[in-house]
């Protein structure tokens, strides 16, 4: 599409957290059957790199494929074309869906694809602009999460080909949300996020970071007891369930609590190694992204760079990807 002026592009916007959703200009564009369908939602795995010929005949034709896939694919990627770029010469190959050698690639930018645009956002730089760290964290995180309608690749998530990246998004959505809450308990809003954090608990009993978040809360509300009591009841479900103790950042808080401390909002798992949740909960698969690259973790557990000048002379941007 680079041949195309800026001015003459018309808006294309792909869904695919939640039930597939594609619209040019802002209306919906009817994609046709199920397997064409799928051909589009492999591209978006692929996230503008090449996608081989047969990873799409895999995606089309999941339990048995045809002899000779190729003319049935090709045909329904010059369908998509048609749906996609309308206003496109017949047999054009560029534009949203590129042939480039042995297969073909989604040419759009990230902000044009809501899994694109969720992932840039959570394990991208967060510039500060005037807000303090946690308000700027808290805004991009809260952005990111808007993006999730439903299930992601709501339509496709059982399927093999899909499996991995759907749940590499769903653990990223869940690690973004207790980010979130993190980013919110820095703010000082502890005791209004008691209530969320315990049915944000209850959704997922045995995530160790909701455990901590919630005895955080409630300590930071001056109410140690009840804090203690969360971290016991984490100890007997984990031993119960599990058979294992809870882990570092859970001991290392109840032992600030005892002591009366004032305690961090990060927990201990903080440090210089730290890795982007990209790099974590990546799904090495067909359809796996590189790992971005993000800049190294300051002291207080968020990461940390300085560019130009703006607030007190200096810009900050803080990274909000980190687990």
């Amino acid at each position: 599409m680079a041949d195309v002026p800026d001015a003459d592009r018309r808006e294309l916007t792909i869904g695919v957290l939640g039930p597939l959703s594609v619209r040019l200009d802002g209306r919906p564009v009817q994609l046709g059957g199920r397997r064409q369908a799928a051909v589009l939602v492999a591209l978006v795995l692929g996230h503008g790199r090449v996608v081989s010929v047969d990873a799409l005949a895999d995606a089309v034709w999941p339990d048995a494929r045809p002899a000779a896939p190729q003319p049935a694919l090709h045909a329904h990627i010059s369908h998509l074309r048609k749906r996609l770029d309308p206003d496109g010469a017949p047999g054009l190959r560029t534009g949203a869906i590129e042939r480039v050698g042995p297969g073909y690639a989604l040419r759009l930018p990230d902000d044009a694809v809501d899994a694109w645009r969720f992932e840039s956002l959570v394990t991208g730089p967060v510039t500060v602009n005037g807000y303090d760290p946690a308000t700027a964290v808290t805004q991009t995180l809260s952005q990111a999460l808007s993006l999730w309608r439903g299930a992601a690749l709501a339509e496709y998530a059982d399927e093999e080909w899909a499996q991995p990246t759907a749940h590499r998004w769903t653990e990223l959505h869940a690690v973004t949300r207790e980010r979130l809450y993190g980013a919110q308990l820095e703010r000082g809003e502890s005791a209004v996020l008691v209530p969320e954090l315990e049915a944000f608990v209850a959704e997922a009993p045995l995530r160790e970071e909701r455990w901590r978040l919630l005895a955080l809360a409630l300590y930071r509300a001056h109410r140690q007891a009840d804090a203690l009591a969360a971290l016991r009841r984490v100890r007997e479900l984990l031993a119960g369930d599990l058979g294992v103790d809870p882990g570092p950042a859970l001991r290392s808080l109840e032992a600030e609590i005892l002591r009366n401390r004032t305690v961090s909002t990060h927990s201990r798992r903080s440090g210089p190694n730290r890795r982007p949740l990209c790099t974590t909960m990546a799904a090495r698969g067909r359809f796996h992204r590189p790992e971005p690259t993000v800049p190294p973790t300051s002291s207080s557990g968020t990461a940390i760079s300085r560019s130009s000048t703006t607030r007190c002379g200096r810009q900050w941007t803080a990274t909000a990807g980190w687990c």
